[in-house]
């Protein structure tokens, strides 16, 4: 890993300058918000500046729809002690005379493998000097060892808000397929389950979250289909703390579902995905019972108050030089 000797920050620089990029739905988007909130759920609340172009969709799907009012369409670079970005958005938000050097901290919050491979396009900016917040430990170990990311490199692994009072009277899916990131296979498993008596759901776009966590509580079961490989795959997560049997295949960003324990985590082919659907929709209540308990340990763990805990130790360092 190479080094950055960091230069104290003037006086004059106090703002805590977020600057996002919200499409569609996803779960980095998600993510960003959480760390922003982070920052207004502290003392630092005021200093909290949003970013975001003035060409963004403002609907229901945008994560960020609470915060319109605070968003503005410009940044006054000589104000900003700290910039959070994703790791995608270095070209976009961070002027170029910033990139090998700058008066203001950055901070890259990683969540994809894709930036650690040498043929992506955004690869060379973890020569850039930044603070790097990988949200799982396998993205960081991968990171390490790429030995190109300029300055200190930390996992905070992702978290979850707690889950609100069920909106649902009764569980009336027995299997519900995340299945829009894998359409190929989603219609695949849905059809080896077919069977008299087993209701299955297909989820095969993106959803407001309010609209995809209802559908989360309404099921027994959710078997998740997420990219081959995942920085941090929070749905099955998000599954786990809506008290369904989760199934989820290993996609590397997903090392806290563990087979048995928390969930069935089948192999990512297809048969082994029907047969893993098929166990769950038929498991006996002692074992459901004993699974489930493990997921509310590892929801436990995911708390988002751990992760709000972690950044804002990690502002103060920041602010008062020490990292």
């Amino acid at each position: 890993m190479l080094s950055t000797t960091l230069a104290p920050l003037p006086s004059s620089r106090f703002r805590v300058q977020f600057a996002v990029r919200s499409e569609t739905p996803s779960g980095g988007g998600v993510k960003l918000r959480h760390y922003f909130e982070h920052v207004l759920a502290s003392e630092m609340a005021e200093d909290a500046c949003l970013y975001m172009p003035d060409n963004t969709k403002w609907d229901d799907s945008n994560p960020w729809s609470a915060y319109r009012a605070r968003v503005c369409h410009s940044i006054d670079w000589a104000r900003v002690a700290v910039v959070v970005i994703s790791g995608w958005e270095w070209d976009r938000f961070i002027p170029t005379r910033f990139h090998k050097g700058a008066p203001f901290r950055i901070i890259s919050l990683v969540q994809s493998f894709d930036q650690i491979v040498p043929g992506d396009s955004q690869f060379r900016h973890l020569a850039n000097p930044a603070f790097r917040i990988c949200v799982s430990m396998r993205l960081e170990i991968e990171l390490r060892l790429a030995n190109i990311a300029n300055g200190p490199i930390r996992t905070i692994p992702a978290c979850i808000e707690a889950p609100g009072p069920s909106a649902v009277d009764a569980r009336d899916l027995d299997v519900l397929i995340v299945g829009y990131k894998r359409p190929d296979i989603a219609d695949v498993v849905a059809g080896a389950l077919d069977a008299p008596g087993l209701h299955v759901e297909l989820l095969m776009e993106t959803l407001p979250r309010e609209a995809f966590l209802r559908y989360l509580a309404r099921a027994r079961s959710v078997v998740c289909l997420p990219s081959p490989v995942e920085g941090f795959y929070l749905p099955a997560l998000e599954a786990m703390a809506a008290g369904a049997l989760t199934v989820c295949p290993d996609v590397r960003g997903n090392d806290y579902c563990l087979h048995g324990v928390n969930c069935l985590k089948p192999p990512y082919r297809v048969e082994a995905l029907i047969n893993a659907a098929k166990e769950a929709a038929t498991m006996s209540e002692a074992r459901l019972a004993a699974i489930r308990k493990g997921a509310r340990i590892t929801v436990a763990r995911h708390d988002l108050a751990y992760e709000r805990c972690q950044f804002q130790s990690l502002l103060h360092e920041m602010l008062n030089g020490r990292v």
